[in-house]
């Protein structure tokens, strides 16, 4: 990419994502006539799975727990198939990087571009969802846009240094699979914040993605507004990983060919 000014190059950058992130899609539609609907069926699974444990099993969550359930695991998977899928992005296109210098912030900007469409249409269905369950729109839902862009924002910045990161060190990525696993047991899931001792409940919170299911529960099952202290802390911390990731894959640009050719 020539030496542009930085809007004209920010501009380019952006043309770039999203012309691979159609052309992924319409790989994967003539690849796999499923991939759309997969990310449909799997929550489901999951929800079936917990529900057949907490919900039968051992009698918890009451009669709301099926889109208690299937809230988190929504949310859940937009972030940790975003965060698994973009570490590992500039060393998967190792082949390219050696031929032709494409900025590297493109390959993980594709994934994260892809998964956030992907999930836009999977919560629309969610949200058609829950009136069926007795759960309808309210005043609250207007803050629905914030905490989207929160996690948005929350989940590009952890893919974004991750992916920086990932041809240096190789391992991070087999680490990040055992975070992830730790993360889903600690983001409250399947049990509610109030599950949880009062003491505790401040530091549960400071976990990003147990504060952001928190919001998305609050405003879409209990009519509430989000905990707007929690949603700033997040986004804070959003913002600064977006700042360090862009600035790691700007100053590391150059030098992945060489390290992934090593």
């Amino acid at each position: 990419m020539p030496m542009l000014p930085t809007r004209a190059r920010m501009a380019q950058l952006m043309e770039l994502i999203i012309v691979r992130t159609l052309a992924e899609f319409k790989a994967e539609a003539g690849r796999y006539y499923a991939s759309f609907f997969w990310w449909v069926i799997e929550p489901i699974i999951y929800m079936g799975a917990f529900y057949l444990i907490f919900g039968i099993v051992f009698q918890r969550g009451g009669n709301d727990y099926v889109p208690f359930l299937l809230t988190g695991l929504v949310v859940w998977k937009w972030f940790a198939s975003t965060v698994l899928q973009g570490a590992g992005a500039i060393v998967m296109h190792a082949g390219l990087i050696k031929l032709i210098y494409v900025p590297k912030a493109v390959f993980p900007g594709t994934v994260i571009l892809a998964n956030a469409l992907r999930f836009a249409i999977v919560f629309c269905l969610l949200a058609l969802l829950l009136p069926a369950m007795g759960l309808w729109p309210t005043r609250s839902w207007l803050a629905l846009p914030v905490v989207v862009g929160i996690q948005f924002l929350f989940g590009a910045g952890c893919t974004l240094v991750l992916a920086a990161l990932v041809p240096f060190l190789p391992d991070l990525k087999l680490l990040l699979e055992k975070l992830l696993m730790l993360m889903f047991f600690l983001s409250g899931i399947f049990f509610k914040v109030s599950d949880i001792p009062p003491n505790w409940q401040a530091f549960f919170l400071l976990n990003p993605m147990a504060s952001l299911i928190d919001s998305y529960r609050r405003i879409l099952l209990h009519h509430q507004w989000p905990s707007w202290p929690s949603c700033w802390r997040v986004l804070l911390l959003s913002v600064a990983l977006m700042a360090a990731g862009q600035w790691l894959l700007r100053r590391f640009d150059r030098l992945y060919p060489k390290v992934i050719g090593a």
